[in-house]
């Protein structure tokens, strides 16, 4: 958000299953500054945000809320996930295994020279992670990343724009497995492509080109990511 000629996230908090927001954190990146991506996520009683400073566009940092008041956790105050080096963090995306376990923090970035990021650690703590990245160089835009719940095989999904212009799909299970699953073409902004899993149930809808326009298509696999097929949402 920018407003006032100030850069900064927030933290909004609903007790009222979303019929009322109350504003209960704020970090300001400053007026001469600004906010390159963020990402939100709840796990372990905790709103954890990823992001990416402009003043420091080489690491994905972290901080976290209380969820049970929606305060900041200044103890926690931010913490460095993964350094990009020589290049930069262009995009961010925090995941959690909330929906199963409630014990995992998953962080996930796209760099300046198209390398995939990912790190883990207890939710808990989110002080000490454990990198294994994927050995992907050539991602890059339009991240995002989903925890699959009643998981048979694969329980992290991230997908992505690659440099060849097709949209794909990683799979972690302790190692990792890509799939090529659409053309994207028509994928112009940063979050262009959004993926959903389900046990074996996996979905990936993405920006795409039709001959009236621009509109939403998504790709379907029933068997954890191996065969797809596909459709339209809106065109």
């Amino acid at each position: 958000v920018t407003a006032g000629g100030e850069a900064y996230w927030t933290v909004n908090r609903s007790t009222t299953d979303g019929a009322a927001w109350t504003e209960t954190y704020a970090w300001y990146a400053g007026s001469t500054s600004g906010l390159v991506d963020m990402s939100a996520v709840v796990v372990g009683g905790y709103v954890y945000v990823g992001y990416v400073w402009i003043d420091v566009p080489d690491e994905c940092r972290l901080r976290r809320c209380y969820v049970s008041t929606g305060l900041a956790d200044h103890t926690y105050g931010y913490q460095t996930v993964l350094n990009a080096g020589t290049a930069t963090i262009t995009e961010v995306s925090v995941a959690s295994n909330a929906t199963t376990f409630d014990n995992r923090i998953y962080c996930f970035a796209l760099q300046s020279d198209n390398a995939l990021r990912f790190a883990w650690d207890e939710a808990s703590d989110g002080t000490t992670f454990t990198e294994h990245s994927p050995a992907v160089t050539t991602a890059a835009s339009a991240l995002d990343a989903t925890w699959n719940p009643g998981y048979a095989t694969w329980f992290l999904y991230v997908s992505y724009l690659d440099t060849d212009g097709h949209i794909y799909l990683q799979c972690y299970d302790g190692a990792w497995t890509g799939y090529s699953i659409a053309s994207g073409s028509g994928v112009s902004h940063r979050t262009g492509v959004s993926v959903s899993a389900y046990d074996d149930v996996v979905i990936c809808a993405y920006e795409a080109s039709f001959t009236n326009g621009r509109g939403i298509a998504y790709r379907i696999s029933y068997d954890g990511g191996a065969s797809w097929n596909g459709g339209t949402l809106a065109d």
